[in-house]
C-alpha cells in the first residue's frame, strides 16, 4: 500500500432488495473521490429480483457482480465478495445503507494521515423509513474537538469504559490485511460478524475516528439485521459462539480489551448477553465487568462525555505520572 494514494473496495450484498439497489449504488458511484472497486453480491434472489439486478448493473461498467448460486446467507455473501476485493481498505455494506457524498474523500484522508490503522470509522446514524422519508431514530457522536482522531487499541478500550464508541458497518474501513490475518468475518457469528471484525481489527491496530455523521443505517422490518435480532434463540447462539471464540488463546487481547472496555459489548448485545451467558460460569467475569461499566458510566457523567475531553485526560494523566 502506497500511504500516499490508499485504495477502497466496497462490497455490498444483496438480496431480494431491488427497490433500494439503484439507491444505494448511486450513492457509492456518485462520490466526490470515487471508490476503486465496487462489488456487487447477489445472494442467490429470486429469478424477477435477479433480472432487475442484471439491468441495474449494466447501467455502471465498473461495478463487479458476483452471483450466489443460492441464498448461502449475508456473511457467506460478505466473504465471496471479500474473495475478489483487491484494495487496502474494505468496507461491507447493506443495499440500503446511506452514505454521504463525501465518505470516501474522508477516508482517503484518513488512510493517507494513519496508513497502519486497523479501522477507518465515522459517525454513524440510525433511521426508520416512512413514506419514503428517512426518520432519526438513533443518533451516535463521539464527540472529537477535531473531525478527525486516531486512537491505539488500549486509547479504544480506556474510552469503551466510560461511554461506547460504536464502530458501525455502515460507515466504517477495515484494512483488508488485518481482516485477512484476524478474526475475520466468521459465518458461526452471523449478524455479529462485522461488528467483531471491526473491533479485532480496531484492537489490533488502532482505529482513526472521523467526527463527521457520514453514514445512516436504515432499521426496517423484515431487513437481516431486524429478523436476526428478534430472534432470540438465533442471538442467544451467535453470542456464545462469540464468547467461545473470546477464550480461544489467541482471543486474549480482544478478550482483555472487553473487559477493560465494557460498554462495547454491553452496548453492541444489551440483555441478549445475559440471557445467553447467565449458564455458563466461564463468562460470568466478563457480564461483571459489563454491569460495573454500566455503573462506572453514571458516575462519570452519562453516555455522552466527549471522547476528546476523555483522551486529553488521559493524556495529562501520563504527563503528571512521568513528573519528577
Amino acid at each position: 500500500m502506497s500511504a500516499s494514494n490508499p485504495t477502497f473496495s466496497v462490497i455490498i450484498c444483496h438480496f431480494n432488495d431491488t427497490e433500494y439497489l439503484a439507491g444505494g449504488l448511486a450513492r457509492v458511484f456518485g462520490q466526490t473521490r470515487p471508490p476503486d472497486q465496487v462489488i456487487l453480491v447477489d445472494d442467490g434472489s429470486d429469478p424477477e429480483q435477479r433480472a432487475i439486478v442484471e439491468a441495474t448493473a449494466n447501467l455502471y461498467p465498473d461495478l463487479e457482480v458476483v452471483w450466489q448460486p443460492a441464498n448461502l446467507g449475508v456473511v457467506a455473501a460478505g466473504n465471496a465478495g471479500l474473495e475478489h476485493a483487491n484494495g487496502d481498505f474494505v468496507s461491507w455494506w447493506s443495499v440500503d445503507d446511506h452514505i454521504s457524498p463525501d465518505m470516501f474523500a474522508e477516508a482517503e484522508r484518513a488512510a493517507i494521515a494513519h496508513p497502519d490503522a486497523g479501522v477507518i470509522a465515522t459517525e454513524t446514524d440510525v433511521a426508520h423509513e416512512r413514506d419514503g422519508q428517512l426518520v432519526p431514530a438513533y443518533i451516535h457522536r463521539y464527540g472529537l474537538d477535531s473531525n478527525l482522531r486516531f486512537v491505539t487499541g488500549e486509547e479504544l478500550a480506556a474510552l469503551q469504559h466510560w461511554r461506547y464508541v460504536w464502530l458501525a458497518s455502515s460507515g466504517a474501513f477495515v484494512r483488508r490485511a488485518a481482516l485477512l490475518s484476524g478474526i475475520g468475518w466468521r459465518e458461526e457469528l452471523d449478524w455479529f460478524a462485522d461488528w467483531a471484525a471491526l473491533y479485532d481489527a480496531a484492537n489490533r491496530y488502532g482505529a482513526v475516528l472521523v467526527g463527521r455523521p457520514l453514514s445512516t443505517v436504515l432499521r426496517r422490518p423484515g431487513s437481516f439485521g431486524t429478523l436476526a435480532r428478534a430472534d432470540r434463540r438465533k442471538s442467544r447462539v451467535v453470542i456464545c459462539n462469540y464468547l467461545d471464540w473470546l477464550h480461544r488463546r489467541e482471543s486474549g487481547s480482544m478478550r482483555k480489551a472487553l473487559r477493560r472496555g465494557p460498554q462495547a459489548l454491553g452496548h453492541a448485545l444489551g440483555r441478549s448477553l445475559l440471557r445467553a451467558a447467565w449458564n455458563r460460569p466461564s463468562d460470568w467475569p466478563l457480564l461483571l465487568s459489563v454491569g460495573w461499566g454500566y455503573g462506572a458510566r453514571r458516575r462519570r457523567g452519562g453516555p455522552d462525555v466527549p471522547i476528546a475531553w476523555l483522551l486529553n485526560e488521559k493524556a495529562a494523566q501520563r504527563d503528571r505520572n512521568k513528573s519528577p
